[in-house]
C-alpha cells in the first residue's frame, strides 16, 4: 500500500513539474544606452559594474521601448537631477528609468582626473525576446533606428 501511494505521489510531482516547466520560458533582456549629449568627449563613463540594468517592473510588464533622460553627473560620480524627457510608448517607463539611473555610478574618463559636474542626455533602449539574447540585441538595433526624442 505504501508503495502505491509513493508511486502515485511521484507521478503527481512529475506531472506538476512538467506542467510548470511547459509554462515557464526564458526571457532575454537587453538594455542599450547611447549618449546624445555630449555625443563625444564626455568627462565621465560608467563605473565598472555600474551600468543601468533592465528594471524588474518593466520586465514583468513586458515593456519594449525607449527613453531619453537628462541628468547631471556630480563631481563625486553620482547621478542627480534625473528628468525623463520622453518615453516610447509614452509615460510607461518614466518612474522606473529615473530609479535605475539614480543607482548608476560614474568614473572619470581620464583616470586620476577630477572632472566637475557634467550635464548629460542619454537614450536607453529596452528590448526583450523569448528566443535568445541575440534576438533581443537585434530588436535593440532596430529600435535604435526609431525616433525616441
Amino acid at each position: 500500500m505504501k508503495t502505491v501511494i509513493l508511486v502515485a505521489v511521484l507521478i503527481i510531482l512529475v506531472a506538476f513539474y512538467q506542467t510548470a516547466n511547459a509554462h515557464s520560458k526564458s526571457i532575454f533582456l537587453v538594455l542599450e544606452t547611447k549618449d546624445i549629449k555630449p555625443a563625444e568627449g564626455a568627462l565621465w563613463k560608467f563605473a565598472e559594474n555600474s551600468k543601468p540594468v533592465f528594471p524588474e517592473d518593466l520586465a514583468v510588464g513586458k515593456f519594449i521601448g525607449c527613453a531619453v533622460i537628462s541628468f547631471v553627473v556630480s563631481d563625486s560620480g553620482r547621478t542627480k537631477k534625473t528628468e525623463v524627457v520622453n518615453t516610447v510608448p509614452a509615460g510607461r517607463a518614466a518612474r522606473s528609468v529615473r530609479k535605475v539611473m539614480r543607482k548608476v555610478r560614474w568614473q572619470p574618463v581620464v583616470e586620476g582626473s577630477s572632472p566637475g559636474e557634467e550635464q548629460r542626455l542619454m537614450r536607453l533602449d529596452f528590448c526583450m525576446s523569448g528566443d535568445s539574447n541575440e534576438a533581443a540585441e537585434e530588436l535593440c538595433e532596430d529600435l535604435a533606428k526609431m525616433a525616441c526624442e
